[in-house]
């Protein structure tokens, strides 16, 4: 009797356990913002540590689906995450997915009426845009489709959403929580984000110009290193990711694919005009200050850096994938820190030493260094002082470490290019001196 209770208790519970679970529905309604960011039991989530599941094969291993707290994201392993969304608006409501650190996202839609759409494919590197490059007085909008993963949903309809995910390994996503924003109302939105970018990107495409003309004309290695250094910041601002995207491989280019099977083709030029960018600020401030003669222990220390910075890119590349690369991130970025730190105290003993254009580099590495601060505390999971601004206009632009980082590059070199002409009218009146 007791072995027939037992079994039965066995059973009744097996089958609880055995039961689909459901996500809370999401709802489409006035209040619905235009980025909306689904959180907490809205998401289901299942790990296909192996990556060969197919949605016929999701669809059958519904009970396997748990809470996303339950999961630490890996790199190794993509995710199916599942989501239900309902439209109670009297219109038709059209939606796109939001950038994340996602590397790849396959949206599959299932409709009430049993039919399946699949989204284009989403990811950290930003598709490109087809309608940057067509005559829009000639070309219908279904030649040249939205570079977004867009769909749409009717008035009182339901769907259920499962989005396939695979984590870049490198900058690994932080949470399973997906982005969906208002399509036409978002495309609006981001130009402003778009408009900033390119004050930027035309500040330093100005610099660069200057410093390349200032190069060939005085023919000095400080010169050339400081050109060398803003045409790497303005390939950086270009091919980084923004609050939105990519301009570079979004615009430009459509240029990508796998360089690996850990790593893309974008994020190989992403990291080398990252790395070439800091490498070459270093090789331009040791040169500008004369670091090699008045101060050869952190002249030999920038040798350090500049090694240490070439073994990560290519470790980025061709490391190791069984040990995630995340964990130099900090070690990585800090470094830099340190970098400025010691270069900061060079440029002041230095001006105390009669050295007056060192105010210049001093007053252009304050700003550099406190932007290169905010950004490290985004990795180390510190607030940012501007997550204090209101999440609108610029201060909306500013939650993007990735942009704040640009603002510090912009600023450097502004007044940095003062130094730079007031180095060479230095030199100039030092060989009049001595003549």
């Amino acid at each position: 009797m007791k072995l027939i209770i037992t079994t039965v208790l066995f059973l009744i519970l097996s089958n609880a356990y055995a039961q689909v679970i459901e996500p809370s529905l999401i709802d489409i309604n006035e209040s619905t913002p235009i980025s909306l960011i689904t959180k907490g039991d809205s998401n289901l989530v299942l790990e296909d540590i192996k990556g060969d599941l197919s949605l016929k094969d999701v669809l059958k291993m519904g009970s396997r689906f748990s809470e996303p707290q339950n999961f630490r994201i890996n790199s190794q392993s993509y995710y199916w995450i599942k989501q239900r969304i309902k439209n109670n608006l009297e219109n038709d409501v059209t939606l796109q997915f939001g950038a994340s650190f996602w590397e790849e996202i396959e949206v599959h839609l299932i409709r009430t009426d049993g039919t399946i759409e699949k989204l284009k494919k989403m990811g950290w590197f930003s598709p490109h845009n087809l309608l940057a490059s067509v005559n829009p007085f000639k070309v219908s909008p279904d030649l040249a489709p939205s570079q977004f993963g867009v769909f749409t949903i009717a008035p009182n309809d339901y769907a259920q959403i499962y989005t396939r995910v695979h984590s870049d390994h490198l900058f690994p996503a932080k949470s399973f929580n997906l982005i969906y924003n208002h399509h036409a109302s978002f495309l609006e939105l981001r130009r402003l984000g778009i408009y900033i970018e390119g004050l930027l990107l035309g500040v330093l495409l100005s610099l660069a110009v200057f410093g390349v003309y200032s190069a060939i004309r005085n023919r000095d290695l400080t010169s050339l290193t400081y050109a060398v250094w803003i045409v790497m910041s303005c390939a950086l601002l270009a091919s980084q990711s923004g609050h939105d995207g990519r301009r570079y491989f979004e615009f430009f280019s459509s240029f990508g694919g796998p360089f690996n099977d850990e790593i893309h083709w974008h994020q190989v030029i992403f990291l080398f005009f990252g790395c070439g960018q800091s490498i070459t600020y270093a090789v331009f401030a040791r040169t500008f200050l004369d670091l090699k003669n008045h101060f050869p222990l952190v002249y030999q220390f920038t040798n350090v850096y500049v090694a240490w910075y070439v073994g990560m890119f290519l470790y980025y590349l061709y490391g190791n994938p069984t040990f995630n690369p995340s964990n130099l991130l900090i070690p990585h970025f800090s470094s830099t820190l340190v970098v400025l730190i010691a270069i900061y105290i060079c440029a002041f003993l230095r001006l105390r030493n009669g050295m007056g254009i060192a105010k210049f580099f001093i007053a252009a590495l304050v700003p550099y260094m406190l932007f290169r601060l905010i950004f490290l505390f985004y990795w180390v999971g510190l607030p940012s002082p501007f997550a204090m601004l209101p999440k609108s206009g610029l201060g909306l632009f500013l939650q993007s470490p990735q942009m704040i980082q640009a603002l510090g590059i912009c600023c450097e070199a502004m007044i940095m290019a003062l130094a730079v002409i007031a180095r060479t009218r230095w030199l100039q009146e030092q060989l009049a001196t001595n003549i």
